[in-house]
């Protein structure tokens, strides 16, 4: 994953250090994986859990993927003398903020639920927990 055309093409490195104001709260599914740390997760390790979350759901649910790597994460080639500029692009991060909910799931049982999450928590970054659209936090027994 990784944005069609962006205004520029290197950026500051963004690592969020606070609460997430906005994209915090169940919207389109019934259970979300939410942030509980904040990082950066990589558009590989989005694309991972989308197959894992894919695998599972099939046709019986629905995905609703709410982050999106943007930001593109530079990096100079191994031997290269101090100096020079900036590196080239190699790959492109999306920047969670703890609290931001970064996928949602719709039409699932809370045991699938449940299943998918341990799957995807050991692939992301960030630590996670599965939230139900009320903001009751789902215990891990």
């Amino acid at each position: 994953m990784q944005p069609a055309r962006t205004k520029y093409r290197k950026f500051r490195k963004v690592i969020p250090s606070n609460i997430a104001t906005s994209g915090h709260s169940v919207s389109f599914g019934e259970y979300a994986i939410k942030a509980v740390t904040s990082g950066r997760v990589t558009g590989k390790q989005i694309e991972t859990v989308r197959r894992i979350l894919a695998k599972k759901i099939k046709k019986t649910g629905r995905i609703i993927i709410r982050i999106f790597p943007h930001l593109p994460v530079t990096q100079k080639p191994i031997g290269v003398r101090m100096g020079g500029g900036k590196g080239g692009v190699e790959f492109y991060v999306a920047s969670v903020a703890a609290g931001t909910v970064m996928f949602e799931m719709d039409g699932i049982t809370i045991e699938d639920a449940k299943e998918l999450f341990t799957q995807v928590k050991h692939k992301m970054p960030v630590e996670c927990s599965l939230v139900k659209r009320r903001f009751s936090a789902i215990s891990e027994e």
